[in-house]
């Protein structure tokens, strides 16, 4: 692999006005066919981040958001915004592993050279435990959100990876979330063997990010079928003692028209709760405490009609096909729905 120097540069940062910016860049599997340059134009005010890949990809026009239901899935449809994660708290330890950071090659000189100065009384010695605390500080300005791009192979396994078939799906519109955040980057699936890993020997901060983009687009490729794309956040302001960023930077908001449709779990629907009256409509009975999420969902939905709505369902062809339908609460922890094919 090659770094480049940083370069100081003047161009359009953003499409706005003209500013002057560092430019940083890391390349993986160089000369390869999968050779990725990673690129970072850091500014005093903003990160940009990019990456070329050995051939054209371009986003997917739809990218979904898989939740399970409970009260965070909840609060983020309701108030609109994505949750931009810290990478060290992802459920899979394979993922954004933190022992691809070599700690041996954190010295105490380059330690406070990387981290706001606020946070260099943490700092009196490079012992192990400090090269941690600097690891987590650092990584914690790392806000990923992940989406997915569904095909009609990986559907079924998706739901089941992360609803248990009793969630629910966002679909968006990559154009707006683009307008909002930038461009998402499409996960690379490797074997462990073939994953890059990472020291800090005389390195600045501007050549942190670029590192920081190839760390957090790698994954095993036991994943593949998730087809994940990335919105990744490199410079989220955080709470030193607490290692981690503000809960308001984390909280990424995009406008409602970004939702192109809502998506209900084939077993989201409490069946126990259920009355079918007929093939096209069935009333939905929620327990306001052990259903509290569920009716405040479904409550979302009846008060915002504008939003396409489906119920996942399972036919002959052993297949999930999104079934249309218009949900309408005809009174407290009463819902019913049409469906409308």
């Amino acid at each position: 692999m090659t770094i480049y120097l940083l370069i100081v540069m003047f161009c359009k940062f953003k499409g706005k006005m003209k500013k002057e910016y560092m430019y940083a860049e890391y390349i993986s599997n160089e000369g390869k066919e999968n050779q990725r340059i990673h690129k970072s134009y850091i500014s005093s005010s903003s990160i940009l981040n990019d990456i070329e890949y050995p051939k054209t990809t371009t986003p997917p026009k739809e990218l979904l958001k898989f939740y399970n239901i409970n009260e965070n899935s909840v609060n983020a449809l309701t108030n609109n915004y994505l949750w931009a994660a810290n990478p060290l708290s992802f459920n899979d330890p394979f993922d954004c592993p933190r022992q691809l950071w070599s700690i041996s090659s954190f010295t105490l000189e380059t330690m406070k050279q990387l981290v706001d100065p606020k946070a260099h009384f943490l700092f009196s010695n490079d012992h192990e435990s400090n090269r941690e605390w600097f690891l987590k500080i650092r990584l914690a300005s790392l806000g990923i959100i992940s989406l997915n791009e569904l095909q009609d192979k990986n559907q079924d396994i998706i739901w089941g990876y992360y609803t248990n078939q009793e969630g629910f799906s966002i679909k968006f519109d990559r154009h707006i979330l683009i307008k909002q955040w930038g461009n998402p980057f499409r996960i690379e699936y490797l074997t462990p063997d073939d994953f890059d890993s990472f020291n800090i020997y005389e390195l600045n901060t501007e050549e942190l990010f670029p590192r920081f983009l190839r760390w957090s687009t790698q994954k095993k490729e036991v994943w593949e079928n998730e087809n994940e794309w990335r919105f990744i956040f490199s410079n989220l302001k955080i709470e030193t003692l607490k290692m981690d960023a503000f809960p308001t930077e984390r909280k990424k908001k995009y406008p409602t028209n970004a939702i192109l449709e809502l998506n209900l779990g084939l077993r989201f629907l409490p069946i126990e709760n259920t009355v079918q009256f007929d093939d096209n409509s069935i009333t939905v009975i929620t327990d306001s405490i052990k259903h509290k999420n569920h009716n405040l969902l479904l409550t979302y939905l009846s008060d915002n009609q504008n939003i396409r709505t489906n119920h996942m369902s399972f036919k002959q062809d052993l297949k999930l096909h999104p079934r249309a339908c218009k949900i309408l609460k005809t009174r407290e922890n009463r819902f019913l729905i049409n469906y409308l094919e």
